[in-house]
């Protein structure tokens, strides 16, 4: 599951074919979602995409860059569908969890 995780997590902003995945692993995909899920409480695609909005909201606390380009970094083909995913996985728009952050000084 460690390695499954770190190939999960990697080229967030890159299309991940989770068959192929299962197949480096050396298992079929039914197999190895139905693993990971039992072990990591989530389905690979669902913990991946929970890996890019986290990766969002850490580059939010960064505050150099815009939604625009956080999306566009991160692989969604367009401001308004990152807006999207992000409130459905942190239940906040991207502008809620801004304001949300402290203010720099």
């Amino acid at each position: 599951v460690a390695r499954a995780r770190a190939l999960l997590e990697a080229d967030l902003g890159q299309d991940l074919d989770l068959p192929a995945l299962a197949g480096d692993l050396g298992m079929s995909y039914d197999g190895f979602r139905k693993r990971f899920a039992r072990v990591a409480g989530l389905p690979p695609a669902r913990y991946r995409a929970t890996r890019v909005i986290d990766r969002a909201c850490e580059l939010m606390q960064q505050g150099a860059l815009s939604d625009r380009q956080i999306a566009e970094g991160l692989g969604f083909c367009d401001e308004f569908y990152f807006s999207r995913r992000f409130k459905q996985v942190t239940g906040r728009s991207p502008r809620q969890f801004r304001s949300s952050l402290p203010r720099a000084r």
